[in-house]
């Protein structure tokens, strides 16, 4: 994202330094907590009244058009079961750890189900359209410091996603109402109930621009030109803050960005050329679009 945030205000500065006034206003922010319901930094700039008649994210896409994005859903799952002084016993130990390889076919059988849904236009090349996967798994550490005993807690991470068409609140209630199923009918489950946590809520929701809009054209036509090729124009991996422009606030958005990798790991990476590339896209775009 710093990758992208350097071409965006790159362009400004550029400009600034060619003397070029442009027939309308340029807007570059950087923002925060866009993976946190968008409800940070671009909801504030919005409700400041900074609206803009279009938009490009510039997260990294490797140079595509992202007209569409997903929706997203983190939640928690952590359970307590058995007694610290009971581990040694004649009885049965009481621990976590193998229930919750049961629940981890739980959301597995999610997983399976989502991945039949209907794709839609912009998520149609898409085998796996709307993902569920594990985050976290912890049920006790392996640091050599640590006694050995059954586990007391356990607990899942799972991120839930959405295509633009989905009622998302819907379908967080029928996976709820599923998950809740599943803790009944579970010996284990249904004596030791586990909590169930949303990390951020409302979800973030989805967004789709159609390929025909006059954004995506003129972002699809003006990148052409400067890259030299057309470039592709599909959907993102990923859910953003681009919902918050163009559901609440009316502003078409679309995804452009540079090239790069290991987002949200260690070494992540853009590459410098890609970035050069990003800003002279932004800067033919900014020229055309804005007369």
């Amino acid at each position: 994202m710093k990758g992208g945030l350097v071409a965006a205000f790159a362009v400004a500065i550029a400009l600034k330094k060619a003397g070029i006034r442009l027939g309308g206003d340029l807007l570059c922010e950087s923002v925060v907590d866009e993976e946190w319901g968008g409800g940070g930094g671009t909801l504030a700039a919005r409700l400041r009244g900074d609206i803009a008649d279009a938009c490009v994210i510039p997260e990294p896409t490797d140079l595509s058009i992202f007209r569409a994005s997903r929706g997203g859903y983190i939640v928690d799952i952590s359970v307590s079961a058995g007694d610290s002084q009971n581990w040694f016993s004649k009885d049965e130990v009481v621990s976590p750890a193998i229930p919750m390889g049961r629940l981890l076919g739980w959301i597995d059988s999610w997983s399976i189900k989502r991945r039949g849904i209907d794709r839609g236009e912009a998520y149609s090349s898409f085998s796996d359209p709307a993902p569920v996967q594990v985050l976290a798994l912890e049920a006790k550490r392996f640091d050599p410091d640590i006694p050995w005993s059954a586990p007391l807690n356990a607990r899942v991470r799972v991120y839930f996603q959405f295509l633009p068409s989905e009622d998302v609140p819907e379908v967080i209630r029928q996976i709820e109402q599923s998950f809740r199923s599943f803790c009944k009918e579970d010996q284990f489950f249904s004596v030791y109930r586990p909590e169930w946590k949303a990390i951020f809520d409302p979800p973030l929701l989805g967004h789709e621009l159609s390929v025909d809009h006059e954004w995506t054209q003129s972002l699809f036509s003006c990148a052409a030109a400067a890259l030299r090729s057309a470039p592709t124009l599909t959907a993102a991996e990923y859910p953003c803050d681009a919902f918050i422009n163009q559901h609440e606030f009316g502003i078409p958005t679309v995804v452009f960005g540079p090239r790069g990798g290991a987002a949200h790991n260690t070494d992540e990476y853009v590459e410098v050329r890609s970035v050069l590339q990003t800003a002279e896209v932004l800067l033919t775009t900014a020229l055309v679009w804005c007369n």
